[in-house]
């Protein structure tokens, strides 16, 4: 329950928070500083979530697995009747990432899928050129990264290599 000095240390929070912002329209935007896009402010050494504070001061029922968003679409607001109360998943909507999990690993293995199409000769072909690796991408639909694997013998390792790890040190054929 509030006591006076957890009052006044509140009080003391709130005007605080109070001083760095401006009001816009309905919403009052922070001006205060930002850790990855969200407001924060320091007390002493702690760093404070300026939206969590606002809303545990104002009643709402904030726990570890739950973060305050604006609802009004601000990202700058942190005005307590915009301020919504949300799961973790909810908030990665509001902010536009991409929560689908499955989506998102059915994407990657299409990825790799594309650069697991590299044959033997296609890889030696690939060593041969002269071309960069951006257009040597583009030629064959692999992405450059996996081109310069090949080319440094990351990838598609010709047979020789593969039997002995020495045999460029060792002078062999490749």
């Amino acid at each position: 329950m509030w006591t006076k000095q957890t009052w006044c240390k509140e009080m003391l929070r709130l005007m605080l928070i109070e001083s760095k912002t401006v009001e816009v329209g309905d919403c009052m935007e922070w001006q205060g500083g930002y850790v990855h896009g969200k407001p924060y402010v320091y007390e002493g050494t702690r760093r404070l979530m300026v939206r969590r504070l606002i809303a545990q001061a104002s009643g709402k029922p904030v726990t570890d697995k739950k973060r305050v968003v604006p609802g009004c679409g601000n990202a700058q607001c942190v005005c307590n009747t915009h301020l919504k109360v949300v799961s973790i998943p909810e908030s990665m909507a509001f902010a536009g990432r991409n929560v689908n999990v499955f989506a998102r690993n059915r994407s990657i293995a299409v990825a790799r899928r594309k650069n697991g199409k590299v044959s033997e000769a296609l890889a030696d072909q690939i060593r041969a050129s002269n071309d960069n690796n951006i257009v040597e991408a583009a030629k064959h639909g692999i992405h450059h990264s996996y081109v310069s694997l090949i080319r440094c013998g990351k990838a598609c390792r010709p047979e020789t290599m593969r039997s002995n790890p020495f045999s460029q040190l060792l002078g062999m054929a490749a």
